[in-house]
């Protein structure tokens, strides 16, 4: 398979803004993408605590903290930051943004 064929885009560099929140939806997966210090991360949507939508939710530097709860996960693994959340699915970091 070549590798152009591996990838699907899902956002052009203009839909992000520095530390805001995009919802995409590869593949009919719901996913949150957020641009830090000018890197892309990826991580699930739906928030592990209470199911609730990370979209509506904040980030304030790499925390992103759910509306409902307030749950809090480092957007640059998707890991916890009370520890009392299971992590989320972490999409992966692009240096540099999209092109």
């Amino acid at each position: 398979m070549a590798e152009e064929e591996q990838y699907q885009k899902v956002a052009n560099r203009k839909d992000l803004k520095e530390v805001g929140l995009l919802k995409i939806e590869p593949n009919r997966k719901s996913i949150i993408s957020a641009m830090v210090i000018g890197n892309v991360y990826a991580v699930d949507s739906i928030c592990s605590h209470k199911g609730g939508p990370l979209a509506e939710g904040s980030l304030g530097g790499y925390n992103l903290t759910c509306h409902w709860h307030y749950a809090v996960f480092d957007i640059r693994n998707a890991t916890s930051m009370l520890r009392m959340e299971s992590p989320l699915w972490c999409f992966g970091k692009w240096r540099g943004g999209l092109q």
